[in-house]
């Protein structure tokens, strides 16, 4: 939306550690590991066979295999005789193609992590969804930039107006402070940042709510997109 910015950098890190952490508990509960011989997080603790990126995760479980994270993130565990896993940096779906297999590379569910919080303040937006998405003002919506982006995809036709919008859909609509982008859950719902400067004093007060439609109040939608990542 057509506002300052409300998140700095600094903002952003914290909720993408907040993200991070949390996987790193997922994967270790599911993996039930409390020998793990290596752990790396965001690049610290590695050694020559247990590597992480910036905002990755991985773990060793024992002393004969060997495990990699690159990409935001991102995180892999490895166990038994010579096993080796890589997770490299997040993959660009193809349309209609977001990942639902788990937590992480799942856009929708990082999203819905971040509900009842006012991450990237009143007029967030694109911040909120290029974090769901891994992605950064320069690598995915920029800040203020929702009409410019959806208008860059539907000059090659790339545009779409049918209903419903399918799990993972970039949702745009236009209201008296710019322009908005949501995520749709594909049920019929949506999940949204920056709702407060959508319309003040909505729900429960929070900037991440979900919404019962792309038309909230005075703001009407104007198309939506799969995502182009």
């Amino acid at each position: 939306m057509r506002t300052p910015r409300s998140a700095p950098g600094a903002a952003r890190g914290l909720v993408l550690g907040a993200l991070v952490s949390a996987s790193i508990a997922t994967a270790l509960s599911s993996a039930a590991v409390a020998d793990a011989t290596c752990t790396s997080v965001s690049g610290t603790g590695a050694d020559a066979r247990c590597t992480s990126a910036p905002t990755s995760f991985a773990v060793r479980l024992d002393k004969n295999s060997s495990v990699s994270a690159q990409g935001r993130l991102n995180g892999t565990a490895a166990s038994g005789n010579r096993s080796n896993v890589t997770a490299g940096a997040s993959p660009s779906p193809g349309p209609g193609n977001v990942d639902t297999a788990s937590a992480i590379g799942n856009p929708v569910m990082v999203a819905e992590s971040m509900l009842g919080t006012d991450a990237f303040g009143s007029y967030g937006c694109e911040d909120f969804v290029d974090a769901a998405y891994g992605r950064t003002n320069a690598t995915g919506i920029d800040h203020d930039a929702a009409l410019a982006f959806y208008q860059s995809l539907a000059d090659r036709g790339l545009d779409h107006h049918e209903m419903p919008v399918p799990r993972g859909g970039l949702v745009f609509s236009a209201g008296p402070d710019g322009n908005h982008v949501d995520i749709s859950r594909g049920d019929g719902t949506y999940i949204s940042g920056g709702v407060q400067g959508l319309s003040p004093g909505y729900g429960d007060g929070h900037d991440v709510q979900i919404l019962p439609t792309p038309n909230l109040g005075v703001w009407t939608m104007y198309g939506w997109v799969y995502p182009p990542w």
